[in-house]
C-alpha cells in the first residue's frame, strides 16, 4: 500500500471481545490522518471462537481463581488474540494493534479487561495498545461508553446533516447519537442488558448459546404486560446515566420471567425477552433523535429483536452497509480507530458522556517497539 508523507495509511488491527463471550471480533482498518480528523478506509472482518476459554472466562467472573490460574488464562487470551491475527492477515502490514481485553468485572472506578499483550507485540512485530479505559477510569469516567468518538470516524460517511444514530446490540444494548447542531460532539450512553439476557434464556431452555437468528423468539407472541415490566426493571442504566457493568446482566431476572410465564412456550418467552429489550431502547432515546438508526453487534441479526424495534423507535432502522463497516465489526473496528487516537495523542472519551475530568495521563497501555 502506498503511503503520502503528507497522509500516511497507518494500518490498525482491533481486537474485541464482549462480555456475552461469543467469540473475538478482530477488524483491520486502514486509517488515513491524525486525531480527530481521521479517515477510515478499508476495514477487513474476521471471527475466532474462545475455545475452551470461554468457559473459562466465564468462571473468572464467579469463580475464586488462584494467581497461577489469572496469569493462565490472561496469556492464553493474550496467545489467542495473536494466533488469531496472525492467521487472518499473515502477509498483511499492521502498524498497530488495539486489543480491548475481556472484561470481567466493571464497577468503576474498578474496572478488569484481562489479557496479557506481550505474545501480540512478540508474535506480530509491533506496537500494542491495550486497557483503553484505565485513564477514564482514573480521571472519574465510567470507562463507558468508549466507542463514540470511534463511531464518529468510522460512520462519518452517512451522517449527513441531519445525524445518525448507531445502536450496538451486544451482551448490553448502547447507542451513539450523532445529531444537529453539533455533529462533531456525539452523546453516547448504555440503554439496558441485551444478548445477556436472550443468550442466557437460549441456553437455559434451548441447550443452545443463543436463539440462531432469533428463529425461535420470532415464532413466538410477546406478553405485553410482562415485557413492560421487565423492561422498567431493565431500564436502569439509562435513568442512572452509567455504563453497565458487573451485576447489571439482568440475568436471573430474565430466566425467572420465563419461567414465571406459565403456559407459555419457549418462543413466546423469548419474544417477550426481544420485546422488552427494545421497549428498554426506546425509553433510552433522546426526545428527538436522528431520523436513520444503523444497527451493530449480534443482536442485530435476532430478527425478533429487530421487528420489535421496528415497532418501538421512532426513524428508519437501516441495514448495515457491509461495505462501510461489517455489521460484526464495528466494536473491534471501534478499537482500532481509539488504538490510532490514542497514539496521536487525543483523548478517546468526552467528559460529558463518561464524566472524565481532565488528566494528564496518556490513554491506554502501550507496548512499544524501538523506533515507533
Amino acid at each position: 500500500m502506498k503511503t503520502s508523507k503528507d497522509s500516511p495509511i497507518r494500518h490498525v488491527v482491533g481486537c474485541m471481545s464482549g462480555t456475552s463471550l461469543d467469540g473475538l471480533d478482530l477488524a483491520r482498518v486502514e486509517l488515513c490522518g491524525q486525531g480527530r480528523e481521521l479517515v477510515a478506509g478499508t476495514i477487513q472482518h474476521a471471527h475466532v471462537g474462545l475455545g475452551d476459554l470461554q468457559s473459562r472466562l466465564r468462571e473468572a467472573t464467579t469463580e475464586s481463581l488462584t494467581a497461577a490460574q489469572w496469569t493462565r488464562l490472561a496469556l492464553d487470551l493474550g496467545i489467542l488474540h495473536a494466533k488469531a491475527i496472525q492467521e487472518a492477515w499473515p502477509d498483511e502490514p499492521i502498524d498497530l494493534v488495539a486489543a480491548h481485553g475481556q472484561t470481567l468485572h466493571h464497577a468503576p472506578p474498578e474496572s478488569l479487561q484481562l489479557l496479557n499483550p506481550w505474545p501480540i507485540a512478540h508474535a506480530l512485530d509491533c506496537t500494542v495498545v491495550c486497557d483503553l479505559r484505565g485513564a477514564d477510569l482514573i480521571a472519574g469516567g465510567q470507562g463507558a461508553p468508549i466507542t463514540p468518538l470511534a463511531d464518529l470516524v468510522l460512520y462519518r460517511p452517512l451522517i449527513g446533516d441531519t445525524g445518525l444514530t448507531i445502536l450496538n446490540l451486544g451482551g448490553f444494548a448502547n447507542a451513539t447519537v450523532i445529531a444537529p447542531p453539533n455533529l462533531e460532539a456525539p452523546d453516547g450512553f448504555d440503554c439496558c442488558p441485551c444478548n445477556h439476557l436472550l443468550d442466557a434464556a437460549a441456553r437455559t431452555f434451548l441447550g443452545k448459546p443463543y436463539d440462531e437468528d432469533g428463529r425461535v423468539a420470532e415464532s413466538g407472541t410477546p406478553d405485553p404486560g410482562v415485557a413492560a415490566e421487565l423492561a422498567e426493571s431493565i431500564s436502569r442504566l439509562r435513568t442512572e446515566r452509567r455504563s453497565g457493568g458487573s451485576g447489571d446482566e439482568g440475568i436471573e431476572l430474565a430466566l425467572d420471567t420465563c419461567r414465571r410465564m406459565d403456559g407459555a412456550d419457549i418462543g413466546d418467552q423469548l419474544a417477550t425477552l426481544a420485546e422488552a429489550i427494545a421497549r428498554s431502547v426506546a425509553t433510552a432515546m433522546p426526545d428527538s433523535p436522528p431520523d436513520r438508526i444503523c444497527l451493530a453487534g449480534g443482536g442485530a441479526r435476532n430478527n425478533a429483536l429487530r421487528k420489535a424495534l421496528d415497532r418501538h423507535l421512532s426513524g428508519s432502522i437501516e441495514e448495515m452497509k457491509d461495505a462501510l463497516v461489517p455489521i460484526d465489526a464495528r466494536e473491534a473496528a471501534g478499537m482500532a480507530v481509539l488504538g490510532c487516537l490514542a497514539m496521536d495523542g487525543s483523548p478517546i472519551t468526552f467528559p460529558g458522556i463518561t464524566g472524565r475530568a481532565g488528566s494528564a495521563a496518556f490513554d491506554g497501555v502501550w507496548i512499544n517497539l524501538p523506533g515507533s
